[in-house]
């Protein structure tokens, strides 16, 4: 019964150990891949700054807003309802932390941050 146990936890710690890089190595995908999908998201909304007619400042603001959102988990991981919900907390964000701007500014704005988040999706997934 004794080697019976440490032939299992053996070969636990081996499974382990050919599991975990695996995983590690998958983790860095994901952040890789959300690194870029954030950067981005950060390049093609500074290109639409003058389309959404907001000063540097506001566009700082609202790349933050975007980054701290998006960080996590590119919208490519999200059911429609989570990226709804998403782009629903970015607007209460930017309206909280853009409040010389007005609320229909502020959805264009979501918008337009919709349509370059689908262009990015497909410009940051595998394969």
């Amino acid at each position: 019964m004794t080697s019976r146990r440490i032939l299992t936890a053996t070969l636990a710690v081996v499974a382990l150990a050919l599991i975990s890089p695996a995983a590690a190595h998958g983790q860095e995908d994901n952040a890789a891949r959300n690194k870029a999908f954030t950067k981005c998201l950060e390049k093609e909304v500074t290109a639409a700054q003058e389309q959404m007619g907001l000063n540097d400042k506001e566009l700082k603001t609202f790349i933050k807003i975007i980054n701290g959102q998006f960080s996590g988990n590119p919208p490519k991981d999200f059911t429609e309802e989570e990226q709804a919900k998403n782009f629903s907390e970015i607007q209460d964000t930017a309206r909280k932390a853009l409040p010389q701007l007005k609320g229909e500014k502020i959805a264009e704005m979501v918008q337009t941050l919709k349509a370059k988040a689908r262009h990015c999706v497909p410009a940051t997934s595998k394969g």
